[in-house]
């Protein structure tokens, strides 16, 4: 009995994970993104880069429990689809999804930084140019609290065909030092860490 109920358990996690890894990869959209790892600059069309797990505070109301202010490890990720993305635990052992963005922050002034504002980052995503020139730190912004961009990998993905279906399928890993949206500022960026060297 027992060794059927393991049976059971490893076929239903064998066909439950490529449901999953569809999931994620039905939530990508094209959108070219370059990048520097290694020193290199390489490029992809779907992709979701990992930000790092941070430690944030949430006001959440669960069913039957009064709003309150819950601790919660959130993981952060930034996708193809022009959105950052933020899920975790909260210390009660419940799941939590947050409202996430970018902010663009220096000792004068702190402001939500749209994705189509960003030139490129530098120095592993901690600083960021914008398109209008200015310089700052890029910071995640969720619901408040202010995280440094960690642990940074860009999964890369490639369109492929099966059975007459296109399906997008995990390409690469990579870490990366730096991102951005054009040739131009993938440059800039691979100089502005060149120098600081």
């Amino acid at each position: 009995m027992r060794i059927r109920a393991f049976l059971a358990a490893l076929i239903i996690s064998a066909t439950a994970w490529p449901l999953r890894a569809q999931e994620t990869t039905q939530t990508l959209l094209e959108r070219q993104v370059y990048y520097v790892s290694g020193g290199k600059i390489g490029q992809s069309k779907y992709w979701y880069i990992y930000l790092g797990a941070h430690d944030c505070k949430l006001r959440r109301k669960f069913p039957g429990e009064d709003t309150t202010v819950v601790d919660a490890s959130v993981s952060f990720s930034l996708k193809s689809s022009g959105y950052v993305n933020g899920s975790g635990l909260a210390t009660n052992g419940k799941r939590v999804d947050c409202i996430v963005g970018f902010a663009f922050v220096t000792q004068d002034t702190t402001y939500k930084l749209p994705l189509d504002s960003i030139a490129y980052t530098q120095n592993n995503c901690d600083m960021v140019v914008t398109t209008d020139g200015k310089s700052g730190y890029l910071r995640i912004d969720a619901e408040g609290t202010l995280c440094v961009p960690s642990d940074l990998r860009l999964t890369s993905f490639k369109m492929v065909t099966e059975y007459g279906e296109k399906m997008l399928r995990k390409d690469a890993d990579v870490t990366i030092s730096a991102f951005a949206f054009t040739k131009e500022g993938i440059q800039k960026a691979l100089k502005a860490g060149a120098s600081a060297k």
